[in-house]
């Protein structure tokens, strides 16, 4: 009975998304990554294994089947007396005494991650704040084209080869050239709020970031094994940065 009282929250919670979404004139489902690629030029399927996912770069499903049964936030949509209310149910209970171990399989396009099975998991897991998600993710690489998105993208893609991490967000363009990003300095403008977790060593040393405040600092270059910040480090943050300065260790 607990459980089906949490899936009654977190029915109220997806029908709240719903309607704030068609009232800005948006889709209020989860996106569908079928949609979104077609038309794009995808040049490379990449297995990244078993990653520690952000929660809230899960933003959709792979194909359109039952993606009507959650709310754009992944909050359930179906009424409680279904069996998908009874499993979504049963997996509560499961994550509250043992937690839920199997990772899901999802796929990653644009930094964003689309989910192929483990729907109600996921779902699960973000109505109790969960911070990463473990899943088994296929990197979706679109060709090079001219827009703003892309080109991000492919710094990012450059970052991502050097250090792992997954819950960077780029904001826009560094001024930094291609020789200066291949060997490992890069802006980072915008970090997740969600807990960052431990950095790879190939980047910076240990350091472990949480939290939700704001780094007063002007910018961050990573460089091969260092990490610099100007300002005293605090324990959580959203890094800001002007693309045009930068700090580099000698």
């Amino acid at each position: 009975m607990a459980m089906i009282e949490d899936y009654r929250s977190a029915l109220r919670a997806g029908q709240r998304a719903y309607r704030a979404c068609v009232a800005r004139g948006q889709s209020p489902y989860l996106a569908v990554l079928d949609d979104i690629l077609n038309g794009v030029n995808i040049v490379a399927q990449e297995p990244l294994g078993l990653v520690d996912i952000p929660a809230e770069s899960i933003v959709g499903t792979k194909t359109s089947g039952r993606h009507t049964a959650f709310a754009a936030n992944f909050m359930p949509l179906l009424e409680e007396d279904t069996e998908f209310a009874i499993k979504w149910s049963n997996l509560c209970e499961a994550h509250l005494e043992e937690g839920i171990h199997t990772p899901i399989i999802a796929y990653e396009y644009l930094n964003k991650f689309y989910v192929q099975e483990g729907n109600k998991r996921v779902s699960v897991l973000k109505y109790y704040e969960a911070v990463t998600i473990p899943g088994t993710v296929t990197r979706l690489v679109p060709a090079r084209n001219d827009t703003l998105e892309n080109k991000i993208y492919y710094e990012f893609l450059d970052f991502y080869k050097l250090s792992k991490i997954n819950n960077v967000q780029f904001s826009r363009l560094s001024r930094l050239s291609g020789e200066e990003r291949r060997r490992g300095d890069f802006c980072v403008q915008t970090v997740s709020r969600s807990l960052l977790g431990v950095f790879r060593e190939s980047v910076v040393k240990r350091l472990k970031l949480s939290g939700q405040v704001v780094i007063p600092l002007r910018f961050v270059v990573f460089r091969k094994e260092f990490c610099l910040f100007r300002e005293k480090f605090v324990s959580s943050f959203r890094l800001q940065g002007n693309a045009d300065r930068f700090l580099h260790l000698s």
